[in-house]
């Protein structure tokens, strides 16, 4: 989606679980060398500072308990002026007594409308 809705020149990812990364790169090899996967932490990127044009969060953030943490890490990586493109349910969502049930999340600390004003 990065490459084909943004028209990024190459992307960086990451993501805790290896066996993930194992299936992007199935997915991505075709990509060749404009995609680099590794394991890694969103509360330490691997990357130098402002180093990047946009960071995109596809539902990620909201697993971390110390989410600020990752938000301070993306601030750190990206150039001046870059963007972060966030798809995050809110405390409220995060809350519900049926999400509960079904999944396991951070509740305590949640972000919500007031901390994207």
């Amino acid at each position: 989606m990065i490459f084909d809705v943004f028209g990024a020149a190459a992307v960086d990812a990451f993501d805790l679980d290896p066996r993930m990364v194992e299936r992007a790169q199935r997915r991505l090899s075709s990509r060749g060398p404009r995609v680099r996967l590794w394991v890694g932490d969103a509360a330490a990127i691997a990357a130098p500072e402002a180093v990047y044009d946009a960071v995109f969060d596809f539902g990620i953030i909201h697993h971390v308990p110390d989410w600020r943490a990752v938000l301070a890490e993306v601030y750190r990586v990206l150039r001046p002026g870059g963007l972060l493109y966030a798809e995050e349910p809110l405390a409220g969502i995060l809350n519900h007594p049926l999400l509960h049930r079904l999944f396991v999340h951070p509740v305590e600390d949640r972000f919500d409308l007031t901390f994207w004003r």
